[in-house]
């Protein structure tokens, strides 16, 4: 009864309530009769009002004095004409009131389900077993807020809570036999129950995980869906990339705003069959909808520049904006930037200075040569918190600026390895670190290292602002203004900015061991620059500082 009475449906303020004919006059329920007295409620199929609480709480022979059931208690009432007259009179009646006062004493006392008082037995195993898998919901929850996989090499049977086990079971496993034992510390009941527990209902097994990872999933995106729906405008963030086990997935995003604050959050991966644009696009908008939200407030789509994605036909955000107008589609900035930097790293200098890096990193990857390399970097730069060298990520560029600024800050202890393993007996390595080390020393290399090395530190500001999930359009495209201005302005001063460079360059080349000298020039040139300068300073300015930075703005200048 307490259920139903909170479940009762309430017109809104946009219902239109239907007319109904007395002699001349057209009348119809009010609204505000609801607000006037709180025990009224409307039927929208019967077209008669009720009293919600004589309806449920009356008994059959009335109230007091045998008072007989009929309009708002047994049958609807819809004589509109005289509806004040007859909610008066009946707030007046003794078996309304004893009604109200029904419902006061019921809803204060705690009730517990007919069948539950019958069965104590199921009572009492009930809470035995809900105290048994709380420790296991638990543990798979400090699993996952640690990202540890769940599973061992043998992960099944009971769980012994005094022995360890000889093989790994896994971190579930583990991290609820410590729990159980710490927990048995203060209350044995705990461990009683484990130890009593039915070898079919352990809720240990692998389908038992799934459900209650999946449950968490539920219970997580049913909050964020509320969130979203409250916000009533959001955008969507999509993209498609293959896991580890070979299977194409969906990821969604969503970004809304909270309390005021952009919010962004991963929704769900969604397994693809297909990635044509209209597939995609079907199931990026059935996902929403089966997530729960409303798309009628879908007001952006964020994708990267894939055909697929933001083709103007048949891509995903073509498609997507046929169905929903304010849906506007805005190339992911973040994407934008790496493009222009990837494109703008095609110069072949810039490009082989790249390509040397990647070759150092995987000849340095290897146990024995780290080790080399580990001990070099204490010996020659004893100040310097990096042990080892990064590598250059093929689709993040925040991560290539970080490993080229690892490479230069190592570059004296990666060259001095290279030295000590060009005379290994082994054949292979003594070849290969020769050659590494030949291409270390080169000048067209070091100062294309020491350009790209200028520019990167103004974009890596620009790369890490634009992954942040409270950046918006308008402050993306002011600060790739301000990065161009910058780039600008040392284009505009040269001859001062590459001073600098060369200058850090000669430095470094004393502290190396490297000779700075203009390649070879001939007559007939076509694979590089052949330039007549007077010193290298003036050739290296002419030949890469202004061809990349021309270049570069150049690309920053157009996606933006």
């Amino acid at each position: 009864k307490l259920e139903f009475m909170n479940k009762i449906w309430v017109p809104d303020s946009n219902y239109n309530f239907p007319l109904k004919t007395f002699r001349v006059k057209n009348l119809k329920f009010q609204l505000n009769w609801l607000q006037k007295w709180k025990w009224l409620t409307y039927s929208k199929i019967l077209n008669g009002a009720f009293c919600k609480f004589c309806v449920i709480f009356s008994q059959k022979e009335g109230g007091i004095g045998k008072q007989s059931l009929g309009s708002l208690c047994t049958k609807e009432f819809s004589n509109w004409k005289h509806a004040i007259e007859k909610f008066k009179h009946h707030e007046e009646t003794c078996y309304h009131k004893a009604c109200i006062e029904n419902y006061k004493v019921m809803s204060q006392k705690s009730y517990v389900p007919v069948n539950t008082q019958l069965d104590k037995v199921a009572v009492a195993e009930m809470i035995e077993n809900r105290k048994l898998i709380r420790p296991v919901i638990e543990s798979i929850l400090v699993c996952g807020r640690q990202g540890l996989a769940l599973r061992g090499h043998k992960d099944s049977g009971p769980l012994s809570i005094e022995e360890e086990p000889i093989e790994n079971d896994g971190n579930f496993r583990a991290i609820l036999r410590y729990g159980l034992k710490m927990a048995s510390l203060g209350n044995s009941d705990l461990q009683l129950i484990r130890e009593r527990c039915k070898r079919n209902a352990q809720y240990l097994s692998p389908k038992i995980q799934n459900e209650i990872i999946y449950t968490c999933n539920k219970l997580i995106l049913e909050r964020i869906v509320k969130r979203i729906n409250l916000s009533k405008g959001f955008c969507v963030l999509a993209d498609e990339t293959a896991d580890i086990g070979g299977i194409e997935q969906f990821s969604i995003c969503a970004r809304y705003i909270y309390n005021d604050e952009i919010q962004e959050d991963f929704l769900n991966f969604v397994p693809l069959h297909n990635t044509s644009g209209e597939n995609l696009a079907n199931t990026l908008l059935d996902s929403l909808k089966n997530f729960g939200i409303d798309l009628q407030y879908l007001r952006g789509q964020g994708y990267d520049g894939a055909a697929a994605m933001s083709g103007r036909f048949n891509g995903v955000q073509a498609i997507v904006k046929k169905q929903y107008k304010t849906a506007v589609y805005i190339h992911c900035s973040a994407h934008v930037l790496n493009l222009a930097i990837c494109s703008a790293c095609e110069l072949s200098s810039i490009r082989n200075t790249i390509g040397t890096i990647e070759a150092v990193y995987n000849f340095m990857n290897t146990p024995k040569r780290q080790c080399v390399l580990q001990n070099e970097v204490k010996s020659k730069i004893p100040d310097s918190k990096k042990e080892k060298l990064k590598k250059m990520c093929a689709t993040r560029w925040v991560e290539k600026h970080n490993s080229i600024r690892t490479f230069v800050e190592l570059q004296p202890a990666v060259i001095s390895s290279l030295e000590v393993m060009s005379g290994w007996v082994d054949r292979e390595t003594s070849t290969k670190a020769s050659q590494l080390l030949l291409s270390l020393r080169d000048t067209t290399f070091n100062v294309s290292l020491m350009v790209i090395d200028e520019i990167f530190k103004h974009t890596y500001v620009l790369c890490k602002s634009l992954q942040r999930e409270n950046i918006d359009l308008l402050e993306a495209i002011n600060l790739a203004e301000d990065l161009t201005n910058e780039i600008q302005t040392m284009r505009q001063n040269t001859d001062a900015v590459f001073s600098v460079i060369f200058k850090n360059l000669e430095e470094k080349s004393e502290c190396l061991d490297i000779q700075i000298c203009i390649p070879r020039t001939c007559k007939r040139q076509i694979n590089r620059c052949n330039i007549i300068s007077k010193s290298p300073e003036e050739y290296f300015k002419i030949s890469i500082f202004i061809p990349f930075s021309d270049y570069f703005l150049d690309q920053i200048n157009s996606p933006f």
